[in-house]
């Protein structure tokens, strides 16, 4: 398939789905568990209801050869896989079934003719940056006749967990910025520039600044007396007429004021300057949902989903998504909340400096069974604005799997590292399963094999 347009795997892949649906039987579609995944699937499950088609929806963490083993045995004929299986068509060419689509945005590999993919970088788009799989899957959906008002939040709200906001001043670009136009003109977005404080529309300043995890904020994120004295030591009064202020109580120039004192903040941190430059860009609003909403800024959006598939929560997060609050909201924000707990403690552990190896231009942290596996990934993104991390290539996370294996999440701290690229020749060599993003990715590797992955990163000469 490689070299054709991408209006033609578009077409291909909405052609199999339609033989899928005429089939009659039913259709097991598998997705990843992050916010980009259940984004996807829940654009996906959309599509199905339309088509009035059979379905049984997996959420998985990755394609490892046992799961891949798993839903060959399930004995469905029809498979669809978002979010992954592009960097394992070989592997998932041993299924034994009729039809089998792939719906993703990771890098390419291999080519096997009875398997239909719809993958922008087979276009020569760059969809580590330019569309994420929810937005692909947008695109099949919109192909099938799907209405934009039911999914097109959900096409950006997968690019943002995938941290794509990777143009001027953070902004969605490419294939997700003429999503983002399109969702403006039909009054479901509307974005600004300010600064991206998590929560800042209904929670008080002080917690907002607490809250804030993207970009972490060393020594502020979930400690709301260490926020209150920086607003105080910056010339911003934190309370008014005995009340904690609100961040639209500020006036102009003292959101000027805290914009610039933040970045400077964060510098003397040791954050790097990209990072630190995070804290003010595009927020993309979604107006059907009210400024208190929780689903109300598509950034938080993306991270309550991301809260949700590590915490276990798919069933939850598949009900926001479909437009149920109610007691499905109470579960999403009890998960949320679980989830910074679990996060803030798994940071400490990992700041007291156990199990670290570094070693030319590599951090890498070793969790024991504290550490689960679904959290690497996040806590990598956030030791990218450690001090630590300013004087190094690469950031990882490992954490056990099960007996025998660890995953590892790695996270770039300099642009000129690719880590998906290398992640797979490094697989290659290893015997294991790695790849991802230029900017992340992960890898699948037995527990005695941690210097060899090592190794092998800093002999590779991107690093």
């Amino acid at each position: 398939m490689a070299g054709v347009s991408l209006d033609d795997m578009l077409s291909s892949g909405a052609s199999l789905v339609e033989d899928m649906v005429d089939s009659g039987e039913p259709i097991l579609v598998v997705s990843h568990y992050d916010a980009d995944g259940l984004s996807s699937a829940s654009i996906f499950t959309m599509l199905l209801q339309q088509l009035k088609a059979p379905f049984h929806l997996k959420i998985v963490e990755q394609l490892y050869p046992s799961i891949v083993d798993e839903v060959g045995k399930l004995g469905y004929r029809n498979i669809v896989f978002l979010d992954l299986g592009s960097g394992y068509k070989t592997l998932l060419s041993n299924i034994p079934a009729e039809k089998i689509l792939i719906i993703d945005h990771h890098l390419s590999l291999g080519d096997v003719k009875d398997i239909v993919e719809v993958n922008p970088h087979l276009a020569g788009i760059d969809a580590s940056k330019e569309v994420s799989a929810a937005g692909v899957t947008y695109l099949v959906y919109k192909a099938l006749g799907g209405a934009p008002e039911a999914a097109a939040h959900l096409a950006l709200t997968g690019a943002l967990g995938d941290r794509q906001d990777a143009g001027p001043k953070f902004s969605l670009v490419g294939i997700n910025k003429t999503i983002v136009e399109e969702a403006r003109k039909l009054e479901l977005v509307e974005y600004k520039v300010g600064l991206r404080l998590f929560g800042v529309s209904q929670r008080p300043l002080v917690r907002a600044l607490a809250n804030t995890f993207d970009p972490y904020l060393p020594g502020l994120t979930g400690n709301e007396a260490a926020c209150y004295d920086f607003l105080r030591k910056i010339g911003i009064k934190p309370t008014e007429n005995g009340k904690l202020r609100m961040y639209s109580s500020l006036t102009p120039d003292e959101i000027k004021t805290l914009a610039t004192e933040l970045i400077k903040y964060l510098l003397s941190k040791g954050v790097p300057l990209k990072e630190a430059e995070r804290i003010f860009g595009y927020i993309y609003l979604y107006t059907r949902e009210a400024p208190g909403s929780p689903f109300h800024d598509l950034r938080e959006y993306a991270y309550m989903l991301n809260a949700l598939g590590r915490m276990d929560r798919y069933g939850t997060a598949l009900a926001v998504n479909m437009g149920y609050r109610g007691r499905y909201l109470v579960r999403a924000l009890d998960a949320m909340k679980e989830y910074k707990r679990v996060l803030s403690r798994l940071l400490r552990t990992i700041e007291e400096g156990r199990s670290l190896v570094e070693r030319d231009g590599i951090l890498l942290y070793i969790l024991g069974e504290e550490g689960k596996p679904k959290l690497t990934g996040p806590l990598s993104s956030l030791l990218v604005s450690s001090a630590a991390a300013a004087k190094v290539k690469l950031v990882g996370v490992a954490a056990p799997v099960d007996d025998s294996h660890l995953k590892v999440s790695f996270r770039r701290v300099k642009e000129e590292v690719d880590i998906g690229s290398l992640l797979q020749k490094v697989s290659a060599k290893l015997n294991a399963y790695g790849g991802g993003h230029p900017a992340a990715g992960g890898i699948l590797i037995e527990k005695g094999q941690v210097d060899s992955l090592v190794e092998a990163l800093a002999e590779n000469h991107e690093v």
